[in-house]
């Protein structure tokens, strides 16, 4: 038995009052798996990570922490739509790590979640990366992800930092008032992965990276806030409407988080199951 081996497959999903979200697996007869979680940035990194952006800037990061609330594999893309306001999917769930992982995005060494992870033998299409602190619905103003690194561009240098957080400053506007739930504050905390088809695995381990290159793609350092704190710095705003001369970097910010495509095309996002960690 794996350590801290929890009971078979039950979707922990992080709903209100933290119940736990039953019939997420149908009897199919298949087996039970589990697995230890990991979650690391790029094979590259090394305590930094310098690369050129799409708009011609040379970005340095020096520090890039996330906190990942949960990990979800599926069989299919997710049914959501634009009429469906729930984020969790009954009967697609495959795969569960209901618990968090801080990360280091530029640490490329393996990092353990708090939880074990469990699900069904099945053939994984789709994973889902959560950002959130608790209850996936829950208006949390927290931030979830710290950066701070360097960009140049025409002998300008801009140094600057950024602390995202998905709450309040992320609600959508209510554009119909028949339908006050249409855009939850949860379908915007939830990064969705296509992946290359991999199968879940009995005493394997689940290892998920987050290359944070992917997030910059639209953002103009040239436009930033001014720190309020230390002269010569900036600060991408933690909003998609600030109202200031930033505010278009941190929506794109944002968007490049959710998206996640590098500059090369491919994701920025990848998930894969692999012989012991701990014995490497």
């Amino acid at each position: 038995m794996r350590r801290g081996m929890k009971r078979p497959f039950v979707l922990a999903a992080l709903v209100a009052g933290g119940l736990a979200v039953a019939g997420c697996r149908t009897d199919t007869g298949s087996a039970i798996v589990d697995f230890l979680p990991y979650g690391a940035g790029p094979t590259d990194a090394a305590g930094s990570l310098s690369f050129a952006s799409p708009l011609g800037f040379d970005v340095t990061l020096t520090r890039v922490s996330a906190h990942v609330g949960a990990l979800y594999l599926t069989t299919a893309v997710s049914g959501g739509d634009s009429a469906n306001t729930s984020c969790v999917e009954p009967g697609l769930y495959v795969g569960e790590v209901p618990g968090a992982g801080n990360l280091d995005l530029l640490n490329p060494t393996p990092q353990e979640f708090t939880v074990t992870g469990d699900g069904t033998a099945a053939t994984v299409t789709t994973a889902e990366i959560w950002l959130t602190n608790g209850d996936i619905n829950a208006t949390d103003d927290t931030a979830v992800i710290e950066i701070e690194g360097t960009a140049e561009k025409a002998n300008e240098i801009y140094p600057f930092s950024a602390s995202v957080s998905i709450g309040s400053n992320r609600l959508k506007p209510v554009t119909n008032a028949a339908l006050p739930g249409l855009n939850p504050i949860c379908k915007r905390r939830i990064i969705t992965v296509t992946t290359p088809p991999f199968s879940t695995e009995n005493d394997q381990d689940l290892v998920v990276r987050m290359d944070p290159r992917g997030w910059f793609n639209s953002v103009d350092f040239s436009s930033l806030d001014p720190d309020p704190v230390t002269p010569g710095r900036y600060v991408i705003p933690d909003s998609d409407s600030s109202g200031t001369v930033g505010e278009a970097a941190g929506r794109n910010l944002f968007t490049g988080i959710l998206t996640g495509v590098l500059p090369s095309g491919a994701s920025a996002y990848s998930f894969s199951f692999v012989p012991s960690v701990a014995s490497n």
